[in-house]
């Protein structure tokens, strides 16, 4: 609590710095502003679809952040942690979280682990992230399977949720989302499957239980003298 109200989480997507956070992680070069789950390459994007707009500059809506502050019963703010890890550019996402979603109220305090075990028992336990009053954690994804069921089944299945090693962070269990993602699983025809992804990634995001940031890029120099590649 108070995350538990939708209007709350609501409150952090809208405050969040997404401009200032790509910046942390290496502005144009590291990757563009996401405004939806479902990355380009994966059936079921939607270049249109923003169901939390955060300012045409990407440094966030404060004004309706602050009313969904007021809807969900905490005007003055709340405070939270955040996961991260310990290294690398950890610290510096920590700060810009903490300082941008200062800006409407937002406490936000660390809560930082080693890389080696982040995945598997930090976030990775449902139970672990009750304990330390996680709120909110850093964490990159992508589908081993260039497929809409490929990408969502292990984060947003409830039906994956694992005591460690769990990659449905947030603890997502929709009736909606898994009656989708078992549709997915039958469906033959592209044209079905493509829309039914898209209801995937719409209901996803209705639950404000995923804030997507930055579809990442990596950069790759090839030295000009190097050939056969």
């Amino acid at each position: 609590e108070p995350l538990t109200n939708k209007a709350c989480r609501e409150a952090v997507f809208y405050a969040f710095n997404k401009a200032d956070y790509r910046k942390v992680r290496g502005g144009d070069t590291g990757g563009d502003l996401a405004n939806t789950m479902t990355p380009p390459l994966v059936p079921g994007f939607d270049e249109t679809f923003n169901p939390y707009p955060s300012g045409p500059d990407g440094t966030g809506d404060l004004e309706q952040a602050k009313a969904k502050l007021a809807e969900c019963g905490q005007p003055d703010g709340f405070s939270m942690n955040l996961a991260y890890v310990n290294q690398g550019l950890g610290p510096d996402l920590f700060a810009s979280v903490q300082q941008n979603l200062g800006r409407v109220g937002i406490k936000v305090g660390g809560a930082a682990n080693d890389g080696s075990s982040y995945y598997s028992t930090w976030i990775g336990s449902p139970k672990n992230i009750i304990d330390q009053k996680i709120g909110i954690a850093i964490a990159g994804w992508g589908a081993d399977f260039p497929t809409a069921y490929g990408f969502w089944q292990s984060i947003a299945n409830g039906n994956a949720i694992l005591d460690e090693g769990n990659s449905n962070y947030p603890s997502l269990n929709d009736p909606k989302v898994n009656d989708l993602l078992a549709q997915l699983t039958k469906e033959g025809d592209k044209a079905k499957a493509d829309d039914l992804a898209k209801q995937l990634d719409q209901q996803v995001m209705a639950n404000a239980v995923y804030l997507p940031v930055q579809f990442d890029k990596t950069f790759y120099y090839r030295n000009p003298r190097l050939t056969n590649i």
